[in-house]
């Protein structure tokens, strides 16, 4: 469906956490034309792609397709929760793998750190929302971009604990040599 559809199709069948939706999809579509103005714009709300749910499918392209056929443009997913920040993060980095760009919708909300750092690792955009506003607060990155920070913390990891392991191995030789 195009915008128009989906405004109406958010009067008949919203729920709570979708209700501001359409300045949600807004606010993406803002962001992501930015560099390149797209001749279609479809919305696929509450729908399974890849055998995955998602709240909200978006995908910008310069022709009209279906979702399995292949195509040059974004798909964007996203998934709405009103404040269970912890839930929407782990459906986010879950269906993250499916699409270009992924982000999560909350009202105006706080984020602790493990969510904060957990969204900067996948790439995972944040916007919020609340009464008749929605606002970007994280931009979601391109797939390519997230699996290069994520190999780089997995080196970080692999370092400290190979130093952990060669300064035990290190202790415990020396308390050999010494006994």
């Amino acid at each position: 469906m195009n915008l128009k559809e989906y405004k109406n199709w958010l009067e008949r069948n919203s729920n709570r956490e979708e209700k501001e939706g359409f300045k949600v999809v807004q606010e993406i579509v803002k962001y992501h034309s930015l560099s390149k103005e797209w001749k279609y714009i479809q919305v696929f709300p509450r729908t399974k792609y890849k055998g995955v749910e998602f709240d909200l499918l978006i995908l910008l392209s310069d022709e009209t397709k279906k979702l399995k056929d292949d195509f040059w443009g974004k798909l964007i997913g996203v998934e709405f929760k009103e404040t269970d920040v912890k839930k929407v993060v782990k459906q986010a980095v879950q269906r993250r793998e499916y699409v270009s760009y992924q982000y999560i919708a909350t009202k105006d909300v706080y984020l602790d750190y493990p969510e904060i750092f957990l969204l900067c690792l996948f790439g995972i955009g944040w916007i919020v929302w609340g009464d008749g506003f929605a606002k970007m607060i994280i931009p979601s990155k391109i797939k390519f971009t997230y699996d290069k920070i994520e190999t780089l913390v997995n080196y970080l990891i692999d370092k400290k604990l190979s130093d952990i392991i060669d300064k035990m191995i290190n202790r415990k030789i020396t308390d050999f040599l010494r006994g």
